[in-house]
């Protein structure tokens, strides 16, 4: 055994070179437990492929009903209202690129970009409207906050 791990290998596809004592003892076992059938060594197909592994299902359905109830347009916007509301689950961490995937296998990453354009098709040229507009796309400002307000003060 000592001999086996001590030895360099050339494994293709990798670029490790070694093979520990526990993968061996592994490799025995699983041939040992199907009856010395060799195709229990085989390569197993993933069955995780297209399914976060680091986020719950939990998180996720909250991350999906956010994007389509609210008028957040950036992923960053995005997981800071996650967590100020509480939709993630303890010891769950958001990493940009893994909600940035996430949105993408859902068919909602688009939703985002949509707003993003509508917004800035309503820019013109003065400075006040552009840092009120960078507001909204930064999610400092909630359009549907400012909708309920402006109806309340105008009674439309």
């Amino acid at each position: 055994m000592r001999f086996k791990c001590n030895r360099t290998w050339k494994i293709p596809y990798s670029t490790k070179n070694r093979i520990t004592r526990t993968t061996i003892l592994y490799w025995i076992r699983k041939y040992t437990q199907s009856g010395n059938n060799i195709e229990a060594l085989y390569p197993q197909e993933r069955n995780d492929l297209n399914i976060s592994r680091v986020i719950d299902g939990q998180t996720i359905n909250n991350i999906i009903s956010l994007v389509k109830e609210s008028t957040i347009n950036n992923v960053r916007s995005l997981i800071t209202e996650l967590y100020h509301r509480e939709l993630v689950t303890p010891g769950i961490e958001l990493k940009y690129m893994s909600v940035v995937r996430l949105l993408h296998q859902n068919d909602i990453w688009n939703i985002l970009n949509s707003r993003k354009t509508k917004i800035r098709n309503l820019t013109d040229d003065s400075e006040e409207n552009k840092l009120w507009l960078q507001s909204i796309v930064q999610g400092k400002i909630n359009l549907d906050r400012l909708k309920k307000d402006m109806h309340s003060q105008t009674g439309v």
